[in-house]
């Protein structure tokens, strides 16, 4: 806590805390250690109404009560003539293990993203593909369910930060952004309180994320500072320019053979695509190199056909398709 109180202060520069506001401080202390080792295992292993999770009600019920005795024990020494003076506490052990030397830069002074089109070295794909398909692309949160449900996707991807280690720094700088700006949209846009654990996970999620970007710059995040407003419009605009970037580098990072093309439009089928995004990433297909009339690709499009009716050119997939479904109808477009 860091305050000192004297109720006889004497010529003498040496103050000596009171005992009992001593052992208060001390507990204080400690409760609070506890609660950080809690909201760290909440971070990784979410379970709502679980044992962690009653733990750090506890923890926050003792917490208050705690800082009610230690007002009550200062008024008390006020009362009876004692000084109040407050300094800076030194940092724990834990926390002065993520501060950064004088050498190092802030993560809020670094400098600007790499434009998405850059390339960000070698990609897991497999890794970023299931980190990408849990997240699921950002959206408005509208209601208080929808809020629960994303304060656990942000959570579960927290409890997987190391695993990024594994990724370019570009990725983990794109990953990163794409997280916090979907924390910062719930805190900050969505309108929807949350349930006391669930603003606990989410501050959490922050500090996980911020002294892991510490240790291991991936790059400017605005998201990461509550001082800094979003890049674009809204914390939702900067969520869904993350996503898209780091659907740029998934895509790019799968070998382009056809197998590689037929995973890559398989993997933007799954999202349900609108008719344009499906036919852009048909042509998309094609033009890559793989024969309008390869079986697999026809196989893969059957349950989708109705989108590509009036699609102009390709007409060697369309027939396909239509003998695929038994007709001999010509296509209307």
């Amino acid at each position: 806590m860091g305050c000192l109180l004297d109720e006889d202060p004497g010529p003498s520069d040496e103050r000596a805390e009171p005992p009992e506001l001593e052992r208060l401080q001390g507990r204080l202390r400690e409760l609070q250690r506890r609660l950080r080792e809690v909201h760290r295992e909440l971070a990784r292993r979410p379970a709502p109404g679980g044992p962690v999770e009653q733990e750090l009600q506890r923890l926050l019920a003792a917490r208050g009560a705690l800082v009610e005795a230690l007002g009550a024990e200062i008024l008390r020494l006020l009362a009876r003539g004692g000084e109040l003076s407050w300094h800076a506490a030194e940092p724990d052990e834990e926390s002065r293990g993520t501060r950064r030397s004088a050498g190092e830069r802030s993560p809020e002074r670094s400098p600007e993203p790499t434009a998405p089109g850059a390339s960000p070295g070698a990609i897991d794909p497999a890794l970023l593909g299931a980190l990408l398909d849990r997240l699921g692309p950002p959206a408005g949160v509208e209601t208080h369910p929808g809020a629960s449900r994303e304060v656990a996707r942000i959570s579960a991807a927290i409890a997987e930060i190391d695993a990024w280690l594994s990724q370019p720094r570009l990725v983990r700088q794109a990953l990163v952004g794409l997280v916090s700006s979907r924390a910062r949209h719930l805190q900050d846009e969505s309108g929807f309180g949350l349930a006391p654990e669930e603003a606990e996970l989410l501050r959490s999620a922050f500090s996980e994320m911020t002294a892991w970007s510490r240790e291991h710059q991936p790059g400017f995040v605005p998201g990461l500072s509550r001082h800094n407003p979003p890049k674009g419009d809204s914390w939702l605009h900067d969520a869904r320019q993350w996503w898209h970037a780091l659907e740029t580098f998934l895509a790019d990072a799968i070998p382009q053979t056809n197998e590689g093309v037929l995973e890559r439009l398989e993997h933007a089928l799954a999202k349900g695509p609108s008719r344009r995004q499906l036919r852009v990433r048909v042509r998309e297909a094609v033009r890559a190199g793989l024969s309008p009339d390869d079986p697999r690709l026809v196989r893969l499009l059957l349950p989708h056909h109705e989108d590509l009716i009036g699609m102009r050119g390709l007409d060697p997939l369309k027939d396909a398709l239509r003998r695929a479904l038994g007709s001999d109808r010509p296509d209307p477009g």
